[in-house]
Order: C-alpha cells, then sequence, then structure tokens
C-alpha cells in the first residue's frame, strides 16, 4: 500500500517485463506488480481505454505480440464494464472482488463478491459466509436483469453470462443509447465498486435493493440466512442516530473500547460484533480505518432531534403492532 501523501510514487517496467511501482511508501523497496522474464521481444506496458492495464510483447515489425499480463485478471474492489467474475480454468486464478478494509485503508476488508456458474447468481461474502444475493437472471421488458438489483439503476446493463475455453464467468457493459445518460447521472463511466460496508454501487448510485443484512433472510431484497444470537431478533436493527447514552441519573456515558477485540476491526465488523454481543446496545466506527467503540449496560439512548450531536449506530426494537 502506499502512502497517501507521497506524490513520488513511480510505475516502472524494466527490459525484463517487470512491472512494478517505486516508491518512498515501501520503505524503499520496489512494489513488484508483475514478475516478468526473459524475452527475445521488447516489452510494453499500456493502459487501454478499457481501463485495462496489459503488459505485451511487441514484435520487431511493430505488430503486437503475447498479452503477459493484465489488469483486468487481478480484480481488487472495482469491475469495470468488460471485467470478469467468476471461475477461471487457469489453476489459482479465479475472479473476484474484495472490499476495503474502510473508506481510506485499501487493506482487505470484509466482503467479498463472487460469481456463482451453477445457479447464475452473484453472491456477496461477508467473512466467507453467503451475505446477498442477486437472485437469478430475469426478463424484465425486454432486458435482462437481476431479481434482487433495483431495475431503475440497473436497465442499462447488458448481462453476460458466459461458459467458454477461459472459464464461466459474468461480465457486464453498458447499453449504447443509455451511455450518455449514466454518465450524466453517476458522474463518469460506469464502474461497479463494492463498499467496504457491503453494498455494489456504481459509482455514487446504489444499484441493489438492501441496506444491510442481518441473516434472517429477507428474500424480496436478496438477503441471506445465517445462524444469529438468541438474543436478536428480526424486528431489531441499527439506526444511525444523533444523540447519546445515559445511566439511570440522566448522565451521559462515554463509549468504551476493548482493545482485544475491537481495537482492529472493520466498520462491518463492529456491527456484526455489537449485534453477537447481547449486552452491546450501540456501537460508532471509524469509517476511515480499523476500530470501533461500544456502549453496554443499562443504558437509555437520548435523542438529539437537532442533530447536532454526535452519531452512533443504535440498536432500535421495533414497536410490538397494537391488535
Amino acid at each position: 500500500m502506499i502512502n497517501s501523501n507521497d506524490s513520488t510514487a513511480i510505475l516502472t517496467l524494466d527490459h525484463l517485463g517487470k512491472l512494478m511501482i517505486n516508491s518512498s511508501g515501501f520503505g524503499g523497496d520496489p512494489f513488484v506488480i508483475y514478475s516478468g522474464g526473459p524475452t527475445e521481444n521488447t516489452i510494453s506496458a499500456t493502459l487501454l481505454d478499457t481501463g485495462n492495464l496489459v503488459v505485451r510483447e511487441v514484435n520487431s515489425n511493430g505488430s503486437i505480440g503475447r498479452w503477459l499480463w493484465e489488469s483486468f485478471d487481478h480484480p481488487t474492489d472495482t469491475l469495470l464494464p468488460g471485467m470478469k467474475l467468476g471461475v477461471n480454468h487457469k489453476p489459482g486464478r479465479n475472479w473476484s472482488l474484495t472490499s476495503w478494509l474502510a473508506s481510506d485503508d485499501p487493506a482487505s476488508g470484509a466482503f467479498t463478491l463472487e460469481w456463482e456458474p451453477k445457479t447464475s447468481r452473484l453472491i456477496i461474502k461477508l467473512r466467507g459466509v453467503p451475505y446477498w444475493s442477486s437472485g437469478l437472471i430475469v426478463k424484465w421488458n425486454n432486458d435482462l436483469l437481476f431479481d434482487h438489483m433495483d431495475y431503475s439503476k440497473t436497465q442499462y446493463y447488458i448481462i453476460n453470462n458466459v461458459t467458454d475455453a477461459e472459464g464461466e464467468y459474468f461480465t457486464y457493459s453498458i447499453d449504447a443509447k443509455y451511455e450518455t445518460l449514466l454518465y450524466l447521472q453517476s458522474g463518469g463511466r460506469s464502474t461497479w465498486q463494492l463498499k467496504y460496508w457491503g453494498p455494489i454501487m456504481d459509482r455514487n448510485v446504489g444499484i441493489m435493493n438492501f441496506g444491510f443484512c442481518y441473516g434472517y433472510g429477507m428474500e424480496d431484497e436478496g438477503c441471506e440466512r445465517w445462524n444469529q444470537p438468541k438474543c436478536r431478533s428480526h424486528k431489531q436493527n441499527f439506526q444511525l442516530r444523533s444523540g447519546g447514552y445515559a445511566n439511570s441519573q440522566g448522565e451521559y456515558v462515554s463509549s468504551i473500547r476493548d482493545d482485544d477485540d475491537t481495537a482492529n476491526l472493520s466498520p462491518s465488523d463492529c456491527r456484526e460484533y455489537c449485534w453477537n454481543d447481547c449486552d452491546c446496545l450501540g456501537y460508532v466506527d471509524d469509517s476511515s480505518g480499523p476500530g470501533c467503540y461500544i456502549w453496554k449496560g443499562k443504558l437509555q439512548f437520548v435523542q438529539d432531534n437537532s442533530g447536532s450531536s454526535s452519531r452512533q449506530y443504535v440498536l432500535f426494537t421495533e414497536p410490538k403492532s397494537k391488535k
């Protein structure tokens, strides 16, 4: 990871085709992206219009030779049109996305996005456990779309479910007649990103039918089902509120931080930690990095309706309906 304050990072390609980043952010050692190897031809690195960075041989007559490496084979948290998600028939090289740990921390986070060829579904996993599913590909107004993605936001996409000699994978592209409209709505070219708190967004536009999944299997939103602590129910959820926690004397109580358990948690892990701790009433995370603070005990949340107080995620229970 490059220090964000380091403006001297340089991408270089040596005569053996080794692609690397030189930066003082790595302690003086280059970060090798592609190792290269002996070749009789000239090697070039080119950023294509698609966003794919490729390392290729250039033949003696100037024509393009073999493709040696491409960034599209090594996705991080972002999927561009033409990139693949799924099973690559090359050993040990499947295509999937991994979220960042936090908004300013590109270390591997809690979520992955994978393609499930047998059911033709996109699957988001939270620490390896199925969290959300796109549902099956369905036909809607002559468009092929996923059942659990927002039709009003995804009608612009052309969904491709491919099985060929290279693998079994999903790709998407943009319907040409919508390219300008989508560019204006999102402020740029389409770029799917798996966010650190779980959802897929196309730049700044949400394209899914859910906020957070709690493991109770909400079929209309695509949320999966998994084992829950006995102290929680489907009528509970976390809501971001302005205010603070007070004890029975009306005194506001500060949050606590258990350095052994919560100091290195991602924002999504903080949510899971509090949800699974039956004494936890709420939490606040550091969206820019790891760590979170929690509230426990016999406390009451006092809301600040002006919105001027600090905000935290508060565990709320839906009131019982009157018969």
